[in-house]
């Protein structure tokens, strides 16, 4: 049995989904936003990511105080339909969670790669005639 079930009255549970799905949908749009480049987008879609894992983690902690504080609190959510979405959202995220750390996984090694692939030189050139010039040239070798 999973932890949220034995922890989360209905109205708890109703907010646990909601976190749960704007949390899927998040990951969905994130990695849309590295596909496409969007570097704005991806930040805000993280900053959603972490307000909806923060508030997902606030249910559980809230309501396992409850519990510990309360031994007569019932500890079910009963709605049947409810566990089924949340049993649901929950392994949605876990997909999803999954290809997103892989995608980001892959990012990183893409990086990695070009870093190995790309050298950089710095040269500068000072004038000797009266007027000293300072130029600075850069240039990249694959």
């Amino acid at each position: 049995m999973h932890l949220w079930k034995q922890q989360l009255s209905p109205d708890e549970g109703k907010e646990y989904l909601a976190n749960l799905q704007c949390l899927a949908g998040e990951l969905e749009t994130a990695m849309n936003c590295i596909a496409r480049q969007e570097l704005s987008p991806l930040q805000e879609s993280i900053r959603v990511q972490q307000a909806a894992c923060s508030r997902l983690a606030h249910i559980q902690r809230g309501r396992s105080a409850k519990l510990s504080a309360d031994r007569a609190l019932s500890p079910n959510c009963e709605d049947s339909d409810l566990s089924f979405q949340i049993e649901e959202a929950v392994a949605s995220v876990l997909v999803l969670n999954k290809r997103y750390a892989a995608l980001l996984r892959h990012s990183g090694e893409t990086l990695r790669l070009f870093a190995g692939l790309f050298r950089s030189y710095q040269g500068s050139t000072h004038s000797t005639s009266g007027v000293q010039a300072n130029l600075q040239t850069w240039s990249c070798e694959v």
